[in-house]
Order: C-alpha cells, then sequence, then structure tokens
C-alpha cells in the first residue's frame, strides 16, 4: 500500500527441505518504509498503478490495515480535524482518499 510519503511491502518467506525438496511457507509479514528526501525528511513517493483486480483487493487490504493501526484523528470544535503536522482541515480526512498500492 502506498501513502502520500510511505509503502507498505508484503514479505513472504519460504524454506525448503534440501533433502525432499518440499517447500513450506515460513512466515509473511508487512513492513512499511518511508521516503525521506537528503535533509531526512519525509518526501511524496510515485503513485502506483493498479491493473489488476488482485492488486486493487490487496490494496484495499492495506487500506484497512493502515486504518486499524493509525489512531483516530482528534476533532477540534466544530468538526475541524488536526492533521499531525498540527495544521487544521476542513471535514476532509486526515488520510489520503486517492491512494494507490499494491502488497504481495
Amino acid at each position: 500500500m502506498e501513502g502520500n510519503t510511505s509503502m507498505e511491502i508484503g514479505v513472504r518467506v519460504e524454506s525448503e527441505n534440501l533433502i525432499t525438496g518440499a517447500v513450506f511457507h515460513t512466515v509473511s509479514a508487512y513492513l512499511t518504509f518511508v521516503a525521506l528526501d537528503r535533509e531526512g525528511r519525509p518526501t511524496p513517493v510515485p503513485p502506483l498503478i493498479l491493473e489488476t483486480d488482485a492488486e486493487q483487493r490487496r490494496n484495499r487490504e492495506a487500506k484497512a490495515r493502515r486504518e486499524f493501526r493509525l489512531p483516530p484523528a482528534p476533532r477540534l470544535p466544530g468538526g475541524i480535524m488536526r492533521k499531525r503536522d498540527g495544521n487544521e482541515t476542513g471535514n476532509e480526512t486526515r488520510r489520503d482518499p486517492g491512494i494507490n498500492s499494491i502488497t504481495y
């Protein structure tokens, strides 16, 4: 899943019995990486293009994991939300609605 400055990468590790050749799924994990500029600040990543149904499904699943992981945005009087950078917004969500991503 891709955010504005981050990307979730799915990793699957398999092991193989060298005698029998049998392959086993060992572990899976999702890692989140943040793109940094030369000064070490988060910087935007280019958007991904979702071409297949599987890529679109993985993107939806990644969005759901992100929503579960992030705390709710604090609300100010009048329904205004405060983003993590301290800036106020109107009725927008603090998350990017047009996120594209792919995870494996």
